[in-house]
């Protein structure tokens, strides 16, 4: 009965590369959708800046999208990878196989009832001779390559959607990907809205001598530059003088003594 346990080595390796491959289409569909929706919350989110519970809801609903697909794609492969035999019988196994090989299906499932008899009816020769002839015919057919492992190259697309998505976010729009993932991520927070420009103090000293007079320069940045600036010297508001497109300043012409200041 060697030659038996040879097919079910086989058989065996079949399996393994069956679920293997089962594995690796798990992979790329697991990774394909948890970027898809990460990639469709960040552009939600970032436009929508939504409210604490509306973010938490994204947040929870992201990690139980995640959590069932690192079960069904990528967990039970690797358990059933773990587990062959109990994962599929050998007879599953034929039919999997007689899809790539037709003429091996029958001979293959016809030799393991064959066997299941003899054991049976206590190892019967005439039985016995039948498997050998059955086998005989089957040796030769490498079962492994009922599975191609090319065959999960259809699964790449899915994957290489979002990843493009996110390279032209990232290359176009990168505080879509980085603002949202810190609003998700302190999802019980309040966020104010940032403005849509910055005060950017060009001096670089902020020393001046005593009874001097001492200029405070401002630039703005953004995308939308306000039209009047105001220095509140002190808690006191004082308008701004423009010097350029986004440029000011205001002069304090004799300093008695140091100030505390910011712009509105």
């Amino acid at each position: 009965m060697g030659s038996y346990q040879e097919i079910l080595n086989k058989l065996v390796k079949f399996k393994s590369k069956y679920y293997k491959s089962q594995l690796i289409k798990g992979l790329l569909l697991a990774f394909a959708g948890v970027l898809t929706l990460f990639v469709l919350i960040s552009v939600l989110e970032y436009y929508g800046r939504f409210s604490p519970g509306v973010r938490t809801t994204l947040f929870y609903a992201f990690f139980v999208f995640c959590t069932f697909l690192l079960v069904r794609f990528i967990a039970i492969p690797v358990h059933k990878l773990a587990n062959l035999n109990k994962a599929m019988s050998d007879s599953e196994a034929s039919m999997l196989i007689g899809k790539h090989f037709p003429e091996v299906e029958d001979k293959l499932l016809n030799a393991l009832q064959l066997n299941k008899q003899a054991k049976d009816h206590g190892d019967n020769e005439l039985l016995i001779a039948g498997i050998d002839q059955k086998i005989k015919t089957i040796r030769p057919v490498p079962f492994v390559n009922a599975v191609d492992y090319k065959e999960n190259n259809r699964y790449v697309k899915y994957l290489a959607v979002p990843l493009l998505l996110i390279g032209i976010i990232v290359l176009f729009q990168s505080n879509i990907i980085k603002d949202s993932s810190e609003r998700l991520l302190h999802h019980n927070m309040e966020f104010k809205n940032k403005a849509p420009f910055e005060f950017v103090l060009s001096n670089k000293n902020l020393e001046a001598l005593k009874n001097d007079e001492f200029t405070i320069d401002l630039k703005l940045t953004g995308k939308s530059i306000p039209t009047e600036v105001y220095l509140m010297l002190d808690g006191n508001p004082i308008k701004m003088r423009k010097k350029g497109s986004n440029t000011y300043s205001f002069t304090i012409n004799n300093v008695t003594k140091a100030h505390e200041f910011n712009f509105k």
